[in-house]
């Protein structure tokens, strides 16, 4: 009898690999689906801020390329103006993105590690609450993995379709967050690293790619010139590189928060990778794996070392880092593999079930700082009061001084354009109302604004014939936390002008 540490390993064809991913994503994403169904959930901020965006589709905003604008409004178009509507490109590219990294693995190691590097991706904790929220590393990520695609296969083939698809990827990717130049950069420092393949930069492949990729980018760079770069100048500030340098426990924050979005096993092998085990810089397809992990990672590690650093600035690193682990594992530590997938999946799965989970173990309510859904509760509630204000005062247009109250309140109210506006009496453009919506100009008009100001009154004195507070409303966010807004009827606006001598620049 034939000993079971004899036979052959299953054999998985490329297409069965495939429709075995394809049947996991289509059951993942309808599960998805039903939780946020299920939820009930709003808008986190930004997603309201960016909802608003696609009111008005261009090249450019504020503080971000015009990517996740454009799929707002095309979702919205076939979804409704619903939560579910905005944020319904997540629910779908995300899902599109492990199927490219499929292809990606299938060509690096073959069909078995393409499956479970497609469905490790689509299980990453950061993907699994990725999913039910749309932000401008939706499409980056989409198009970061089409690019390394096509760079893989124009690096095979030399075709110049190949080396368009780069710079298609390129320059869509870049039209979705700025990040993407670091994949340029990766892919430059990759073909000088690697001796036989520099001869592609002597050929018209990359320089096709690279003209492509500006062509495409050239639309928002241009309406960056015509609103004084302001896209470009607000990535620098985020930046904070001109405040104290050297923040070690900021570096060791960012750190730490990569474990909880690329999980705690599946990073822990990518740190042991990229200090270089098992030789893994000196052979492929491990290199170029690293060549789009590494460069990446260290810029923002430094960014986070020297000032700050958000968790999801190195986003793109979960694309290559993943192929990368779960080839390294599948051949090596399969069962260390598993382990890791399932406490991703774990922790995914808490992320959604949190609530449920906490009460069946006796917890009735989170603490705000463990409860990621704190920041997006209330603000149906804050809108239902407006809205009867707004009844009892029918000519008073609606005002904000905070961006994201504004950006809720026209999630919730959809007032028209005329009908709202941003209080901004400094003029500083600061974010896309004080760009796009700011009252100067609108004197004597009446407004109704809300506010988490208590003392707004008496600072607003200046610029109105008459201020009249009309009520307020509390909103619990939280098991320890509520927010307090104000309602002021506020009428024959002046112009900021008429604080002083001090105003009238900021109101011109």
């Amino acid at each position: 009898m034939e000993s079971t540490l004899s036979r052959p390993a299953l054999v998985l064809s490329t297409r069965s690999a495939l429709a075995l991913l394809t049947l996991f994503l289509v059951g993942l994403t309808a599960y998805r689906l039903a939780v946020l169904l299920s939820l009930d959930l709003g808008l986190y901020g930004d997603e309201a801020y960016y909802f608003t965006w696609s009111w008005n589709p261009d090249w450019g905003y504020y503080s971000k390329p015009p990517m996740v604008a454009w799929l707002i409004a095309a979702t919205t178009a076939l979804a409704g103006n619903t939560a579910i509507g905005v944020k319904a490109a997540s629910l779908v590219l995300y899902p599109a993105t492990s199927l490219i990294l499929f292809a990606v693995a299938n060509r690096l190691y073959g069909p078995r590690t393409a499956l479970v590097a497609g469905m490790a991706f689509a299980t990453l904790p950061g993907i699994f609450f990725g999913s039910m929220v749309i932000n401008t590393d939706v499409p980056l990520l989409f198009f970061w993995a089409a690019g390394l695609w096509f760079f893989l296969r124009a690096l095979e083939s030399g075709r110049y379709r190949h080396w368009l698809g780069v710079g298609a990827a390129l320059g869509l990717g870049l039209l979705s967050k700025y990040t993407m130049v670091a994949f340029a950069a990766s892919a430059a420092l990759y073909l000088l690293a690697a001796r036989p393949l520099r001869p592609h930069l002597a050929r018209p492949g990359p320089y096709l790619a690279a003209l492509t990729g500006f062509l495409l980018f050239l639309p928002n760079l241009l309406w960056n010139v015509g609103n004084g770069f302001i896209s470009f100048l607000h990535t620098a500030e985020i930046s904070q590189l001109d405040e104290a340098l050297f923040h070690p426990d900021h570096l060791a924050a960012f750190l730490g928060a990569q474990f909880g979005v690329f999980g705690p096993v599946l990073m822990g092998v990518l740190a042991v990778l990229i200090a270089g085990r098992d030789g893994v810089y000196r052979r492929e397809p491990e290199r170029i794996l690293l060549a789009f992990t590494v460069p990446l990672l260290a810029v923002i590690g430094l960014q986070s070392l020297l000032a700050e650093a958000h968790a999801n600035w190195a986003a793109p690193i979960y694309l290559s880092g993943t192929i990368l682990v779960v080839g390294w594992l599948l051949q090596r530590r399969p069962r260390l593999l598993a382990v890791g997938l399932a406490v991703n999946v774990l922790l995914g799965l808490s992320l959604y079930h949190y609530q449920d989970i906490a009460r069946a173990m006796g917890v009735q309510e989170i603490p705000h700082r463990l409860d990621p859904r704190a920041r997006i509760r209330g603000w149906d509630q804050l809108a239902a009061a407006v809205d009867r204000t707004r009844q009892r005062h029918p000519g008073a247009r609606l005002l904000a001084a905070d961006r994201f109250v504004l950006a809720e309140l026209l999630f919730h109210l959809r007032p028209p354009p005329e009908r709202y506006g941003f209080w901004n009496p400094g003029g500083d453009i600061d974010n896309h109302y004080a760009l796009t919506t700011d009252i100067r100009g609108r004197w004597w008009a009446d407004f109704l604004l809300v506010t988490g100001d208590a003392g707004a009154g008496k600072a607003l004195a200046p610029y109105f014939e008459e201020r009249r507070a009309v009520g307020t409303v509390t909103i619990r966010r939280s098991a320890e936390e509520t927010d307090t807004y104000h309602f002021w009827i506020l009428r024959g606006f002046r112009g900021y002008g008429a604080a002083g001598p001090g105003r009238e620049k900021a109101d011109r």
